[in-house]
């Protein structure tokens, strides 16, 4: 009798170990201001419903992502006191003769609190496991990144390095946001402008910055 007591007793526990899991995610949960959020429902996937800066119930079989629509700032630059990686994080620009300038570069966007720009956000990043609620983190540091570095060296390479810090230096920021822009629009992000802060004159090879390459995110 104690035998099977003990066997009815760990069938339940096990039981009841989806269970758990299934509601730990479950409560009230804050939208901050300046952010909307949409939840994302196991069987019907996406919501098309903005929530706005509100506290919200998150059921059991929902997740809650939060996007921030006020103006970011990804900051790559060399300086270990701004930016996200407290190192040289500046941008290596190719120019037309083979050279490698190290450009600051800080690239200002937002994501418009329209259903239709947030589901397409949504549709293109989807959510990093490391924290789901909060994926901007992971986009600025992955996807902004790459097109950063890849539309600076579409600019950079057609250029000299007399032009780059002479003669069409006023020019390089705008030439990089008008390649950048449709890269971010097809995201459904809205770039609102780019800063060429300082391009310092270093000569050689440099390495892959597409983080696939480098495994850096």
């Amino acid at each position: 009798m104690k035998n099977k007591r003990k066997y009815v007793i760990g069938v339940l526990v096990l039981l009841m170990f989806p269970l758990i899991f299934a509601f730990s995610g479950c409560g009230f949960h804050q939208i901050p201001p300046g952010s909307v959020g949409v939840k994302f429902n196991g069987a019907s996937g996406v919501s098309h419903q903005l929530l706005r800066p509100e506290v919200v119930w998150v059921g059991w079989n929902e997740r809650l992502i939060i996007y921030p629509t006020n103006i970011q700032q990804a900051i790559f630059v060399q300086s270990s006191t701004e930016g996200d990686k407290r190192r040289d994080d500046s941008v290596q620009a190719s120019t037309k003769e083979g050279a490698v300038l190290p450009v600051d570069v800080t690239v200002s966007y937002r994501i418009a609190s329209d259903p239709e720009s947030i589901t397409q956000v949504f549709n293109t990043f989807g959510t990093p496991s490391a924290d789901p609620e909060h994926p901007l983190h992971y986009i600025q540091g992955t996807f902004v990144r790459w097109a950063t570095i890849v539309a600076v060296n579409d600019v950079s390479s057609k250029h000299s390095i007399f032009d780059l810090i002479s003669t069409h230096r006023a020019q390089f920021g705008p030439e990089v946001k008008t390649v950048l822009a449709s890269r971010f629009a097809s995201w459904g992000l809205k770039l609102e402008d780019v800063l060429i802060r300082e391009i310092a004159g270093t000569f050689g090879a440099t390495e892959s910055q597409h983080p696939e390459a480098t495994g850096d995110n």
